[in-house]
This record gives C-alpha cells, sequence and structure tokens, in this order.
C-alpha cells in the first residue's frame, strides 16, 4: 500500500542519517567534500538493493512493534524468534531467509555496530527451519535444476514462430538470457544503446552484480544462427531510441522492468508449450544463467572459456552453476557452439603451407 511504501522510505532516510553519523562523525555539512562523500558511501549499495533491505527491516520493525520489545540493536534472542515467527506465517521459505538477516546485518554494521544475525544459533535454526518445512510440505521441497537446452529451443522457435508482440518479447528475453548465461537484472538493465548487432554477431554491454558501473563488460557472441535471428527481430521491431529499454513495447517506449519479469516471461513461455520440470525441481532465479553453463559445458567448452563469457570473476565461482552430468545435445551446440575451439587441423595445414613457401 502506499502508507507501508512511505514508511519504508522513512525508514530508509532514517538509515541514511544514522550512516552518515557513524562514519562521517560530527562534521559539520558544509565541510569540505562532506555531502558528495555521503553521496559515494550510499552509492555503494545500488537502489534496488536499498529498497529490499529497506522493506526487510520494516518487517522486523513490525514484529518488534507486535512483540513490544525495541528493534534497535537487535538481540541475538529476539531475532532468533523472529525467524521463528516468520516460519510459522509460512510465507517465508527456509531459501529465502538470507534476505531478512544481511538486512538486519547491514544496517547495524552501517551504525558501527556488529553483525547480530551470524552465529551458531542462527545456523542451527536456519538448519531446523528446513528440516519443518520439509516435514510440513514435501511440495516446497524442489531443487532448483538448469533449464534445459530442449526447453530453450523450443521457446526459441516460440519467438521465431509467434505473432504475438508479448509472446516474442518473453521468448526473446529467456533466450538472451540463457544465450548469454545472464542474471536476471543484466537482463532487464539492457537498453537498445547497449546492444549491438552487426553481421558478425552480437556484442552486449553489461552492467553486471560483481562489477562496478564504471567498468565496460562486453560480451559478443558470433555468428547469425536462429539465437542471433531472433534477437534482430525483436529489436527491428522496436525502432526505439539507445535510452529506451530492451524490452519496452514500441507502443509503450518508457516502461522500465524488474528482475522477476523474467521469471514470470519464461514461466509464460512455458505454459504455452506446455513445458514442466521433473517432479521435486524447479526452474527459476538462475536457472538461465546455471542452464547455459551447463549446456556449454555438456558440448565440452572449457571452463575458463565459460567463465569469461558468462562474466563470472573466476573459475571456481562457475562450479556452483554447472551440472556435469548433463550430456551433449544438438540444442545446447546451437547455442554454444561458438564457445568450442576450432579444430587444429586448419592451423596445422596453414603453418606447413607457410613452411614449405619459405623453404
Amino acid at each position: 500500500t502506499h502508507r507501508t511504501g512511505v514508511r519504508r522510505l522513512e525508514r530508509l532516510e532514517a538509515w541514511h542519517s544514522g550512516l552518515a553519523d557513524c562514519f562521517l562523525g560530527d562534521l559539520p555539512p558544509a565541510f569540505p567534500g562532506r555531502e558528495n562523500a555521503l553521496k559515494l558511501l550510499l552509492a555503494g549499495r545500488r537502489a534496488n538493493t536499498w529498497l529490499g533491505y529497506a522493506s526487510k527491516v520494516k518487517r522486523w520493525h513490525d514484529f518488534c512493534d507486535s512483540a513490544g520489545i525495541p528493534a534497535f540493536p537487535a538481540r541475538p534472542e529476539h531475532i532468533l524468534c523472529y525467524l521463528g515467527y516468520l516460519q510459522e506465517e509460512g510465507r517465508i521459505k527456509a531459501s529465502s531467509l538470507q534476505p531478512y538477516l544481511s538486512a538486519l546485518n547491514s544496517w547495524h554494521v552501517d551504525m558501527g555496530l556488529p553483525k547480530p544475525a551470524v552465529g551458531h544459533a542462527i545456523t542451527m535454526l536456519r538448519r531446523g527451519y528446513g528440516e519443518v518445512q520439509a516435514e510440513d510440505d514435501d511440495e516446497a521441497v524442489r531443487a532448483r535444476r538448469p533449464i534445459p537446452a530442449f526447453v530453450m529451443r523450443a521457446i526459441l522457435d516460440l519467438g521465431s514462430s509467434t505473432g504475438s508482440v508479448l509472446v516474442r518479447r518473453a521468448a526473446t528475453a529467456s533466450v538472451l538470457c540463457y544465450a548469454f548465461m545472464l542474471r536476471a537484472d543484466s537482463c532487464v538493465r539492457l537498453k537498445h544503446r547497449h546492444v549491438t548487432v552487426t553481421t558478425r554477431g552480437i556484442t552486449l554491454q553489461l552492467q553486471v552484480k560483481t562489477r562496478g558501473r564504471d567498468v565496460s563488460t562486453t560480451v559478443h557472441r558470433p555468428g547469425c544462427d536462429e539465437v542471433y535471428h531472433l534477437i534482430r527481430l525483436w529489436i527491428s521491431a522496436c525502432s526505439a531510441d539507445g535510452a529506451a529499454s530492451l524490452w519496452a513495447l514500441p507502443t509503450r517506449p518508457r516502461d522500465l522492468f524488474a528482475s522477476p519479469c523474467v521469471g514470470k516471461w519464461f514461466q509464460d513461455c512455458c505454459d504455452i508449450l506446455a513445458l514442466r520440470p521433473p517432479q521435486g525441481e524447479k526452474w527459476v532465479g538462475h536457472s538461465h544463467r546455471s542452464g547455459g553453463a551447463t549446456g556449454a559445458l555438456s558440448i565440452d567448452a572449457s571452463l575458463p572459456v565459460i567463465a569469461r563469457f558468462g562474466v563470472w570473476d573466476n573459475i571456481a565461482s562457475v562450479q556452483a552453476y554447472l551440472d556435469a552430468s548433463v550430456g551433449p545435445s544438438a540444442d545446447a551446440l546451437l547455442f554454444f557452439e561458438h564457445l568450442l575451439k576450432p579444430s587444429l587441423d586448419l592451423a596445422r595445414a596453414q603453418l606447413a603451407q607457410e613452411r614449405a613457401a619459405a623453404s
């Protein structure tokens, strides 16, 4: 509601004020550089992170108000009871608890206090949270799985053949997310100026979670295959200026999009195609990213190549996204053949010709 949003922003402003008091002390507002230093401190977290934290801290305040306890500083025993309250509510799954704890921890650290939501008791309670959830609702126990290549091939075909602009947008976003191994937030941030389409392929300029916005990160996908043609078809149909969102409809060029849109668009495509994961599995969140990385691995793309193309900071961080048990397929080859090194036979023949000509 509007009132809830106002309260969240009020708490966010109070958080910013407390952070300024903690880190900048009692310097007068007119002190040289102070105003900009605070601006840079606040820019150290992106706007959606601040808003997400603010909503989680509001939940904590609501709990404390109902229990008649002070919200700050948070006492460890109160946080344990808070988690018990969330579990009783039945709205928050065990896998979704971390943002609630991260918000409380970040809030306290910003005020110069230690993190309150850490330690042995928190770890035990979170484990118990998951165990009880599994006993109460076995439907909630589903493993997050990479999206299989055959699913994305079906969505690629759907996007290429549909006459609906909404379906084509949903399919194109899903295919682009998978083919470039993108996070959902990187996908929805794309504007038309961030996408370069030439006769040699497609290049994206990305804003990624692990790198600052002052660092330009580009990814090139060579070739003019089915993926290329679908993305080019969508861009041509939009005819938008460079500042517009890549996913804005031609009739609504100012629309902006949040990360959950990618999951919804993917689900819309699956509903049309009647595609479902096996019982006990689900495709959500990073499933595009893990699906792309797993598809590339299945056709023997090397880990360094996958890490570079998918913009992972190091090879070790790729491991959590991979399912090495997935075998190769023609569908995976369609999406990721460009990541394979060509045969050395051609290079050997060329070298032999150069040596023969020189002798």
